[in-house]
């Protein structure tokens, strides 16, 4: 009765498949991504975040047993300047029908979101306000993994997997304490962010 906000969003994703010959395909496509919101909790009242983005991956089988699979992304934000290529490249290496070996790398951007930026959240259990001064994310991820199948015969198998990760992120979006309420909340940067960890998975089936 106090307030109406009312939030917008318009998301599409299209793709095309073209098999250039048995061991090189190409896959293009765009995202769009339109968010707005009007009412008296958004900061000067009516406010927009877009995103466009075009991308093309590729799948190549140079030899038996062995996919690449490189990638690109060209994005642009109606708020910040994203990178001018996002790039991204995977690999899998099938050594017998025993084993496969995984890599994998990404480049990473996030825009913060309009809620991060603009919204004002009251209630009884929540004082959260946006940050128009929030920085993008950006990051770069990296990980890897070895698959095993010692046995599978008839409907018994078993299988193991031991897999690494890495992420570094620079502006991490997140929720601290406001500077000048500590009983307010607000969303902010944290400049430098890692994290890296190994999972070791066997399975009986």
């Amino acid at each position: 009765m106090q307030d109406v906000t009312h939030f917008n969003g318009f998301v599409a994703r299209g793709t095309l498949l073209y098999k250039i010959s048995p061991s090189i395909s190409l896959q293009p496509g765009y995202d769009v991504n339109v968010e707005n919101g009007e009412g008296e909790r958004l900061k000067e009242g009516i406010q927009k975040v877009n995103d466009y983005a075009l991308f093309i991956s590729s799948e190549i089988v140079p030899v038996k047993g062995v996919r690449l699979k490189p990638g690109a992304r060209f994005t642009k934000n109606s708020v910040y300047d994203a990178p001018p290529v996002i790039p991204s490249f995977n690999t899998i290496f099938t050594l017998d029908p025993k084993i496969n070996l995984r890599f994998a790398y990404a480049r990473g951007f996030r825009a913060p979101s309009l809620r991060e930026l603009y919204f004002y959240f009251f209630d009884a259990n929540h004082q959260i306000i946006g940050n128009t001064d929030l920085k993008p994310e950006t990051s770069n991820s990296i990980t890897a993994s070895a698959d095993w199948t010692p046995l599978k015969k008839n409907n018994a198998s078993l299988t193991a997997s031991l897999s690494g990760f890495y992420n570094d992120v620079d502006n991490l979006i997140s929720v601290g304490q406001s500077a000048s309420n500590a009983t307010v909340f607000t969303y902010i940067n944290i400049a430098k962010y890692k994290t890296r960890g190994v999972n070791l998975v066997s399975q009986l089936h």
